[in-house]
């Protein structure tokens, strides 16, 4: 229509994205060039947008003005309140393309699909054993430090028993 037409375009010269708001298309520059203007001066982080960093700040001021109308929590970011919120309403939008689970966080997703591959990029220091998940080896690698410590205990029952027999 005639009225959109009027209406000014700004143009990733990048990307094909445009934006119709002068200041979403400069942020979004950023995005590509990496300049990170708008600085914390409570810590050394910088941002490319002036929203990331009003977020930011609330780690330093403890602020957390996003609610669950659920239970207690609050949280700082209104993404943390989304998420936390589908514990509530059991809501899952993030499905494999693979087997048609879902889970209700794209992080969990991303964990789930590794088990339809068959790459293990995490191997343990101690035996050599490979896993798809870090979380996997951190917990077999909890299995040696048990075995390790339980070998110790033993050592030293078996050394004091070989004290006595002298």
């Amino acid at each position: 229509d005639i009225e959109s037409e009027a209406r000014p375009k700004f143009e990733c010269t990048y990307c094909t994205a445009i934006f119709a708001v002068k200041n979403r298309w400069k942020s979004h520059l950023r995005s590509h060039t990496g300049e990170k203007p708008f600085q914390c001066d409570k810590c050394e982080k910088a941002f490319s947008n002036p929203q990331h960093l009003k977020r930011h700040l609330r780690i330093h001021t403890g602020e957390k003005p996003y609610k669950c109308e659920f239970c207690e929590k609050a949280f700082s970011g209104r993404n943390n309140l989304i998420n936390h919120r589908r514990i509530h309403t059991g809501e899952k939008p993030y499905v494999c393309h693979l087997c048609s689970r879902a889970f209700n966080q794209t992080t969990a997703l991303k964990t789930h699909i590794k088990c339809h591959s068959d790459e293990k990029p995490f191997s343990c220091t101690e035996c050599s054993k490979k896993f798809k998940i870090k979380a996997l080896l951190n917990y077999h690698m909890k299995d040696h430090k048990k075995t390790e410590s339980e070998s110790l205990s033993l050592q030293g029952r078996h050394k004091g028993f070989q004290d006595e027999l002298q």
